[in-house]
């Protein structure tokens, strides 16, 4: 299996940041799985994505996954580091989380580092991913 590294800046530690924790984990793992399918489950039907290969634009769910499945074979490792979670007061169904992500491509000795953003939003018992961008 690839580098799946996943750290944090803080530990979770409320239920709900657990919860999202194992949505960022599940999500980094499809990636580096190249599970489009999981990809999927995890984002919202509206969920919006912004790709290094299409900086500023916001692709939706549907594209997203199908440039996932296009390039999924260039990308060699991804990671996640210093992950901070912050879950929105007061109803605490949604989540915004600031991490540096590691994208290391084939035939690359280094990866590429860049600051990014999940937005989460909780439906029903389950966490799912709503945008993801770059800071």
């Amino acid at each position: 299996m690839k580098n799946q590294t996943v750290t944090y800046l803080e530990s979770p530690v409320t239920v709900e940041e657990k919860n999202v924790a194992a949505l960022i984990e599940s999500f980094v793992k499809a990636m580096n799985d190249k599970d489009i399918e999981t990809l999927g489950r995890v984002l919202t039907p509206d969920a919006r994505v912004e790709m290094a290969l299409h900086p500023g634009i916001f692709l939706k769910r549907s594209e997203y996954l199908q440039e996932m499945q296009r390039v999924s074979e260039e990308v060699w490792s991804i990671a996640y580091r210093n992950i901070l979670i912050r879950i929105e007061e007061p109803k605490k169904e949604r989540a915004l989380v600031y991490f540096e992500g590691v994208r290391r491509l084939h035939g690359e000795p280094k990866g590429k580092i860049s600051q990014r953003y999940l937005r989460c939003t909780q439906e029903g018992a389950q966490w799912r991913i709503s945008e993801s961008g770059y800071r």
